[in-house]
C-alpha cells in the first residue's frame, strides 16, 4: 500500500495498541489450551512513490 510517511508514527502506535489489546483478550481465559504465534508487519518494500 502507498502511504504518507507522516502517518507512519500513527500507524506504529495503532499496531502496538492492537497487539496489546489482542494479547490481553486472548490470554485472559483461565482455560488456555492452544499455543499460537501472532505476527504483524509493516515495512518499506520499494522506492518512494512520487
Amino acid at each position: 500500500m502507498a502511504i504518507s510517511n507522516e502517518k507512519l508514527p500513527d500507524a506504529k502506535k495503532l499496531i502496538a495498541e492492537f497487539n496489546q489489546k489482542l494479547s490481553t483478550l486472548m490470554t485472559s481465559a483461565k482455560d488456555r489450551n492452544s499455543l499460537y504465534c501472532f505476527s504483524t508487519q509493516l515495512f518499506h518494500v520499494g522506492e518512494d512513490v512520487q
